[in-house]
């Protein structure tokens, strides 16, 4: 037997033992519990040792005194003690590389679909975790193998019956340790061969192990045993790492193709010759990761797309986005219209007044409208008549809320149908008292004080409405105590629009012989909530203008959100008029349904943007739009052999096809190109060939006495 320097021996333990004590601060969350028993374990393994009878090797007497020597030598300097307390710490560092294993495994199994937040930030941090694991890992093994080179050298010394417990004693504990590294190189072996990630040099250490460490890492797990078991246990062993390490190298070589190339590198492979790939866990397995990642591109492609107000296409991203520029998109507009009330009474009392919400019915084709006076109108008794002139009557269902006022009170408005322009806000001062104070709407915050009662209207992401109140610097704050009560319409939008004829239905309380009803202006102005386009139009322009009429798209921005009956508008400045016009800007604006304001909205319209938005000493000035009609007709040819449609039909789609290419052609500054248009008639139908078309462009003027022609 060779021999073997001992100081070299106690140099590598103590080194070692000094890199453990380092080691203890990265692994300081391990219970004091799971150390205690592991630090018991290794005590009554060597206990076990001590007690079991070994065999007295027989050396020649020279040899023997010097064995004898070196291992008194080994027993003075406590390699077994030593061996005792390095196998808790191992122990110990194996746990850790367990628990890292047990994390990784979560973070990889976090699904994106049942949490996106939590996965994407497993997702971050799981590459630091497997280097780590990783590093811990390699650390361990390192030192188990020193602790094996230790035994080696120890179990070489071990001539006597005291050296061989000893040895054989530090042979068990170190057994564990070994076993430990063993074991989870093991367990994440089977779980990681399907992907590759598992590294072929540690099935290679493994493999290399001869019979006398396989035998040391069997009884470091059961000290107990039979030959026939060791054997048997053995083979299984090496049998284990073989297939595994034949299942690694083959998997990896197919993994090398993509698609159908690795499906017939797979098949070829002689574990997989009965395999049908077609209803295989892989092939869904794959399918699944294909969809997944088609789906997070589209998604992450949606999401970016909402982040913009250019590109999103979700009314609520759109609605966010325009309220961070300070503008809250329009709600549905009812319609209004304008009567002359006559009403005989017997009554005879000096004044009469209409009372708000008294109702008139109309029809327009099939369906019925209710509209309710906007306010209380008064009138004095002339000649036994009540005459009320210009009654404003606004289409839609009377609503109304209240809402006690609490610190956590939202003031939302449940219904996406209501009129905003309608909301009455009253705010009571308790449940019991008498005072009632009218708050008005505020879109601008430079003429609010702390003394204004006003009130704020903003679009929730879910579409509805809420108002809410200043902080006693801007705007007067509201108390808890309070009880806000909110009226409004419930609109059909522009459905009612050009309703003429007004019958009364109720409201009136006073008896009445005879009440005339004349219409002023036929019912206009309602209008469907505001459409994204619109929304994304209207948003930056407002926000430029910041309530202020300066330039022509400050006029055009202020102008489509005040008035929202307006179709179209175009506005331009009294230098560029013909002839030149100082001092004024001229508005030439569409209403939905009609050619032209009235001279009464005209007036609207101009005393609002004086008021509000208009700079001083430059008037704004409401004009008709001028017209270009376009008279079209058009001979279109179609081969009767190929038509699977009757004439009538094909004459209706080219109609159809026309009026859709004449509703482009409805604002200011749309352009005609005759080109487009004889396109549009022969995609009409596949059998038309061809088709002859021609234009007269017709423009009616008003004839007056020193007028120009444009006016």
């Amino acid at each position: 037997m060779a021999g073997f320097d001992v100081a070299s021996i106690l140099a590598g333990l103590r080194d070692m033992n000094q890199g453990l004590q380092q080691d203890e601060a990265a692994v300081a969350e391990t219970s004091d519990n799971i150390r205690d028993l592991k630090y018991e374990q290794g005590r009554n393994l060597e206990a076990a040792a001590r007690d079991k009878q070994l065999e007295v090797l027989t050396v020649e007497s020279g040899e023997l005194a010097r064995e004898q020597q070196n291992a008194k030598n080994m027993q003075a300097l406590g390699v077994a003690d030593i061996m005792a307390e390095l196998a808790p710490k191992l122990r110990q560092q194996f746990d850790q590389v367990q628990r890292m294993d047990e994390e990784i495994t979560r973070k990889e199994n976090i699904s994106f679909w049942d949490n996106p937040f939590e996965f994407i930030a497993a997702q971050t941090t799981l590459d630091q975790d497997i280097n780590t694991r990783n590093q811990t890992a390699e650390s361990l093994n390192q030192k188990a193998s020193m602790i094996q080179t230790v035994n080696d050298l120890a179990q070489e010394a071990a001539a006597t019956t005291l050296a061989n417990k000893q040895i054989r004693t530090s042979a068990s504990i170190e057994a564990t340790a070994r076993l430990a590294a063993m074991e989870f190189t093991n367990k994440a072996l089977d779980a990681k061969i399907s992907a590759g990630a598992v590294d072929l040099n540690k099935i290679e250490q493994l493999s290399k192990l001869n019979d006398r460490q396989l035998d040391n890492l069997i009884k470091g797990r059961q000290i107990e045993i039979s030959e026939e078991q060791l054997g048997m246990q053995r083979a299984e062993f090496l049998a284990n790492q073989n297939e595994r390490k034949i299942r690694l190298q083959e998997f990896q070589k197919a993994k090398a193709k993509e698609g159908k190339e690795a499906e017939a590198e797979l098949k070829m492979l002689e574990i997989f010759t009965d395999y049908d790939f077609d209803g295989s866990a892989l092939s869904v397995i794959l399918d699944v990761l294909a969809f997944n990642t088609h789906y997070n591109a589209l998604y992450t492609n949606m999401a970016v797309n909402e982040s913009f107000l250019d590109s999103a296409s979700k009314y609520s991203s759109v609605v966010s986005h325009a309220k961070a520029l300070g503008y809250t998109a329009r709600s549905v507009r009812s319609a209004r219209a304008k009567l002359n009330l006559t009403l005989t009474n017997n009554i005879g009392s000096l004044t009469y007044t209409i009372p708000r919400g008294t109702v008139f019915k109309t029809a327009v084709g099939d369906n019925e409208f209710d509209f309710i006076l906007d306010s209380d109108y008064t009138a004095p008794l002339v000649n036994g008549v009540y005459s009320f002139q210009d009654v404003t009557i606004v289409e839609g269902t009377p609503a109304t809320r209240s809402i006690p006022v609490t610190i956590t009170s939202e003031f939302v408005i449940p219904n996406r149908a209501a009129d905003i322009s309608t909301l009455l806000v009253k705010v009571q001062e308790s449940a019991g008292s008498s005072v009632f104070r009218t708050f008005t709407f505020a879109n601008n915050a430079l003429d609010v004080g702390p003394d204004s009662e006003v009130f704020f209207v903003k679009q929730r992401e879910d579409l509805f409405y809420e108002i809410y109140f200043g902080d006693g610097n801007v705007g007067v704050e509201i108390v808890p105590g309070n009880i806000v009560h909110m009226e409004y319409m419930i609109s059909s939008g522009p459905t009612a629009n050009a309703a003429r004829l007004f019958t009364y239905s109720s409201g009136i309380v006073d008896s009445f012989t005879d009440l005339e009803i004349q219409t002023v202006l036929p019912a206009a102005g309602g209008a469907d909530a505001e459409s994204i386009e619109s929304i994304r139009f209207n948003a930056p322009r407002l926000y430029a203008a910041q309530n202020r009429a300066v330039t022509a798209n400050d006029y055009i921005a202020i102008v489509n959100q005040l008035f929202p009956s307006v179709e179209t508008v175009t506005v331009w400045g009294g230098q560029e008029n013909i002839p030149k016009v100082y001092g004024k800007v001229f508005i030439a604006a569409k209403p939905n349904g009609a050619d032209s304001f009235s001279e009464q909205e005209k007036t609207e319209i101009r005393r609002v943007l004086l008021q509000k938005a208009a700079v001083v000493s430059v008037v704004p000035e409401i004009v008709d739009p001028l017209y270009l009609r376009i008279e079209l007709v058009t001979n279109v040819y179609y081969n009767p052999k190929t038509a699977r449609r009757s004439p009538g039909e094909i004459s209706t789609s080219v109609r159809n096809n026309v009026a859709n290419f004449a509703s482009t052609l409805g604002k200011f500054g749309s352009e005609f190109r005759f080109s487009k248009l004889v396109r549009q008639i022969d995609s009409s139908d596949d059998s038309i060939v061809s088709n002859i078309t021609t234009l007269r462009v017709r423009r009616t003027v008003r004839v007056g006495l020193n007028l120009l022609a444009n006016q």
